[in-house]
């Protein structure tokens, strides 16, 4: 199967722990699975424990490429931002099933996405004139982003950064624009696409998008994003107009 952005082909590893009612965890376990979730995006799978006792699994599902996510005992997650911009691994979905008593009832959980995806496009013209005017070849995108969060508690939802409410800047190094892609919006093509970890309820963002050519910047304040929702930031990214008042004097200057 081929893979697109956000198509969650790239998902081929599940970590899941399974958890009391009260929040107590008493046993997790990680594994790559020999087939992703390519076809269905769906899985069955099968946990044994103690009978009369009801449990719940939290459930977190990522590429096993990326080595950005890491949890902690008490199903922390900590989110490592130093890597490269428009990083399709980096997508991860996760989850809580329904509360299940083994051998008496099955269990379903429904897994998405704890990130906003923020995506940058351009018209095709402006690549012409940055390209043209210039004579690079844009390839390469980064992105720096401020007021992000780095750690979620898988059990209750809440992000913060650091284990303080006190988000911080990001920055997702240069790297390859996505190529052989279409822009969520039509007319667009893609400047950069980045994964960032946010919370349930609407939030603002300042970005900042930067090429290779270490010239052409763009900032923006006050982005909205949102948890599994995207946000699509389109237009002139690349270039802008200058108005120019042109006077013709038809008097020579006198020595």
């Amino acid at each position: 199967d081929t893979k697109a952005i956000s198509d969650g082909k790239s998902v081929d590893k599940l970590i899941y722990a399974i958890v009391t009612t009260e929040g107590e965890v008493v046993g997790r376990s990680e594994k790559v699975l020999d087939k992703s979730f390519s076809s269905s995006l769906e899985l069955t799978m099968t946990v044994t424990m103690v009978k009369g006792i009801t449990y719940k699994a939290v459930f977190w599902a990522q590429s096993s490429k990326c080595e950005a996510y890491t949890f902690s005992d008490d199903l922390v997650l900590t989110v490592d931002y130093n890597g490269l911009s428009n990083d399709e691994d980096r997508d991860a979905f996760y989850g809580i099933s329904t509360p299940f008593t083994v051998s008496e009832s099955s269990a379903e959980a429904v897994l998405k996405r704890p990130f906003a995806q923020l995506n940058a496009g351009t018209f095709p013209f402006d690549w012409e004139y940055a390209t043209g005017f210039h004579e690079f070849d844009v390839v390469k995108s980064a992105v720096r982003i401020n007021d992000v969060a780095n750690t979620l508690n898988l059990w209750d939802g809440t992000v913060n950064y650091n284990g303080e409410n006190t988000p911080a800047e990001t920055i997702f190094a240069l790297a390859n624009i996505p190529s052989d892609e279409t822009f969520p919006v039509s007319g667009y093509d893609y400047l950069a696409m980045n994964y960032i970890l946010v919370g349930n309820t609407q939030e603002l963002v300042d970005v900042e998008f930067g090429l290779e050519d270490g010239v052409t910047e763009r900032k923006i304040g006050s982005v909205p994003v949102r948890r599994n929702y995207r946000t699509n930031i389109y237009g002139s990214l690349l270039t802008s107009t200058t108005d120019f008042n042109i006077e013709i004097i038809p008097n020579y200057e006198q020595p």
